[in-house]
C-alpha cells in the first residue's frame, strides 16, 4: 500500500488537515518520488502489462481519496470530484488519457 493511500486512511478531525496530509506527499520526496512515477508512466506507454498494474494503482488511489471525502460528509458525486481533481492535478499526469481528464472536467462542471 502506498503512502498516499496511507495518509487517506489516518485519523484527522477536519478535511483540511487530511488535505493537507496528501500534499506532504507532493513536496517531501521521501513519500512520493514524482521523478520516479513520471519515469514509470512514460514507460506504461510502451508496455501494455505496465499500464494495467499503474491503473490497477490509479483506482486505488482515487477510491483511497472517495472514501476519504465521504467519511467527511460529502456526497457521492463531490467525493468522487475531489478524489479526481486533487490526483489529477498532483499526481495523476497527464499522460495520453484525455478520456479521464475529460471526464474530471464533466464531473467537475457538474459539480461545481
Amino acid at each position: 500500500m502506498g503512502n498516499l493511500v496511507v495518509r487517506t486512511q489516518l485519523y484527522l478531525a477536519f478535511i483540511s488537515e487530511a488535505l493537507l496530509n496528501l500534499f506532504d506527499c507532493c513536496i517531501n520526496p521521501q513519500l512520493f518520488d514524482a521523478l520516479m512515477d513520471f519515469t514509470i508512466r512514460n514507460w506504461a506507454h510502451q508496455s501494455a502489462k505496465l499500464k494495467v498494474i499503474l491503473e490497477k494503482h490509479d483506482d486505488q488511489r482515487i477510491s483511497a481519496v472517495y472514501y476519504l471525502c465521504l467519511r467527511f460528509g460529502f456526497s457521492q458525486t463531490q467525493s468522487d470530484t475531489r478524489a479526481h481533481g486533487v490526483l489529477h492535478t498532483n499526481w495523476l499526469h497527464s499522460d495520453d488519457g484525455k478520456e479521464k481528464s475529460s471526464s474530471t472536467y464533466k464531473k467537475c462542471s457538474s459539480v461545481c
